[in-house]
């Protein structure tokens, strides 16, 4: 085993123990990753932030910063209060509120837009009714 591959391992090793512990935040620990990669010479520059120029990428980071905005703002808890309303209690009818909400706004909007907006409405109407999201995401 090479001292790169060496290093390798052992930051992949510290970044799973600050994830089961969950001492940081995980964008946090992703950030230090790329950062512990480059300064020890297991990455280039070039390399470490050729993520940064992918769409998807790039994409996916936004969805959590609009999700993010849109719960800080309390827009996500206004719609989570009236879709929790027509919902009830019954995951069925959670989703059968929820599916024409999302099937209109993509009618309109780009499906990125869509996820960002009703993703943190969805969480919040789980977390309150206490439902597996899982149900309600999928």
């Amino acid at each position: 085993m090479t001292a790169q591959q060496l290093c390798f391992v052992v930051i992949l090793g510290a970044a799973f123990g600050l994830l089961l512990t969950e001492r940081l935040r995980t964008d946090l620990v992703g950030v230090l990753i790329i950062a512990t990669l480059y300064c020890s010479g297991v990455l280039s520059a070039s390399r470490a932030l050729s993520g940064f120029s992918s769409e998807p990428a790039v994409t996916v980071a936004a969805v959590f910063v609009i999700g993010a905005a849109i719960h800080q703002t309390g827009v996500s808890q206004i719609l989570g209060t009236y879709v929790g309303k027509l919902a009830g209690n019954s995951i069925s009818r959670a989703l059968c509120v929820i599916m024409p909400a999302v099937a209109l706004m993509s009618a309109f909007t780009h499906h990125v837009t869509t996820t960002a907006v009703m993703l943190p409405v969805t969480l919040n109407l789980a977390r309150e009714r206490q439902m597996p999201a899982s149900k309600l995401l999928m």
